[in-house]
């Protein structure tokens, strides 16, 4: 019989104004790709579950997915459903996965599943020219978890700045339309373009606070591009061994990470990514 397995859940929607610090409610994109995904593929590899299986996601997350498996729904449309058999609720497990799953050194089940961790849907038909260098700012403006998000007003300045100097941008984060009003910056719509994104060897880096929204890029991206964190709320000192936070047992793409333990003033920051930007 065919069974559901959830891997995401959005009872909150992780916006501005209707967030929840419960990743039960509202699940991260690190919290998927790193917990419930790698736990989903280990689960059809070892014939707990097969590639017929429905899986249950934020729907816009389903490019994680669908490369291996055909049928997939969005969580508000299988609480519809009123399914009470047959479930495998992977979400409800996350605080004894974090702790189980054997991540040090490195992912230990890596090679055996490398071919689906690394099997993400990628968007062939970007808006975004990704012929010429550019560099990537995830933009979080999410209500839970307030003190990871940098004032509008930092983001406007490194905006103008960056287009001072001529290098192209492409934004990504909910509500982050506004960012991007001249030629230089462009707005990334969906999940899976910026999963596609990442992937070019013309993105340069990736400039973000501590974020969830990052990780892709150690699925989809190379070991040319680079991982700028402005982590001035000190977490990734304190948490920096856990996979969650950014550890390199689950950087699958060998992406430089540089971690910044001040908000810098545009200068420096640029400094930071100037080297790999003037790479040819």
């Amino acid at each position: 019989m065919q069974k559901y397995v959830i891997v995401s859940k959005n009872v909150f929607q992780s916006t501005s104004t209707n967030d929840i610090n419960d990743p039960l409610l509202a699940t991260e994109i690190c919290t998927e790709l790193i917990i419930m995904r790698l736990r989903l593929i280990e689960l059809l590899n070892t014939g707990i579950i097969n590639k017929n299986d429905v899986i249950v996601t934020r729907i816009e997350r389903k490019c994680l997915y669908e490369n291996i498996f055909p049928n997939i729904i969005d969580y508000q449309d299988f609480l519809k459903l009123n399914i009470q058999e047959n479930v495998i609720d992977i979400v409800s497990q996350i605080y004894t996965l974090c702790k189980t799953i054997k991540y040090k050194p490195f992912y230990n089940r890596f090679e055996l599943d490398k071919e689906q961790i690394l099997n993400i849907k990628l968007s062939t038909d970007l808006k975004f020219d990704v012929s010429q260098p550019f560099i990537c700012l995830l933009i979080r403006k999410r209500g839970a978890w307030p003190e990871k998000n940098l004032p509008d007003n930092y983001w406007y300045g490194l905006i103008n700045y960056l287009n001072t100097l001529n290098i192209r941008i492409a934004v990504f984060g909910k509500e982050t339309e506004r960012f991007c009003d001249n030629i230089n910056s462009f707005h990334i719509n969906s999940f899976q373009d910026w999963c596609a994104i990442l992937s070019y060897s013309t993105c340069k880096c990736v400039i973000s606070t501590a974020t969830g929204g990052v990780y892709p890029i150690f699925f989809t991206g190379h070991k040319k591009s680079k991982l700028i964190i402005i982590d001035n709320t000190l977490l990734i000192r304190e948490n920096g061994h856990d996979a969650s936070f950014y550890n390199n047992c689950i950087n699958f793409t060998n992406t430089e990470l540089m971690v910044l333990e001040t908000v810098p003033d545009y200068p420096a920051l640029y400094n930071t990514i100037v080297i790999r930007f003037d790479e040819k």
